[in-house]
């Protein structure tokens, strides 16, 4: 069992109310973290395009059963209200997803180092237009030692 354990919970592709209820369940996760007696804290987070929202956020839980509380709250969430931003709007159950992650040990050996990895702005491919065809807006991180890539190409 582990006492340290990350949870990241991110809206995906979700419309605005999406990035509204990640930065809930964040809020909500941290309090029930802590009232249950372990240690959390909000590590990292990417802003959204709506206020106040989040497209994602990174928890960081540490104690005794850090990973059952993780095993707990994994998985889909769905959050049901009326759009906060669009009154008019039918829809009122909006998804999230929450993940668990084992947080990178300091000094492992075969540890990836960032000076091992080039990185590259490239051409995206697919569509998009003469957007797609006279911008760099895909960008490829390759492994020198393994020759390893990966490629993201799906925002700016």
């Amino acid at each position: 069992m582990s006492d340290h354990i990350w949870l990241q919970i991110t809206s995906g592709r979700g419309p605005g109310e999406c990035q509204l209820g990640v930065a809930r369940l964040a809020r909500v996760l941290l309090a029930e973290a802590r009232t249950a007696g372990f240690t959390a804290e909000l590590i990292d987070s990417a802003e959204g395009n709506v206020g106040g929202g989040l497209l994602s956020a990174l928890l960081s839980i540490t104690g005794e059963g850090a990973d059952s509380f993780a095993r707990r709250n994994t998985g889909s969430v769905q959050w049901v209200c009326p759009s906060p931003l669009r009154p008019e709007h039918k829809r009122k159950n909006w998804f999230l997803a929450v993940d668990a992650l084992s947080p990178p040990a300091a000094n492992v050996p075969g540890a990836i180092r960032v000076g091992d990895v080039g990185f590259e702005a490239m051409r995206a491919s697919g569509p998009g237009g003469q957007h797609v065809n006279k911008t760099e807006s895909a960008v490829r991180a390759t492994h020198r030692p393994s020759g390893l890539v990966a490629t993201a190409r799906e925002e700016r």
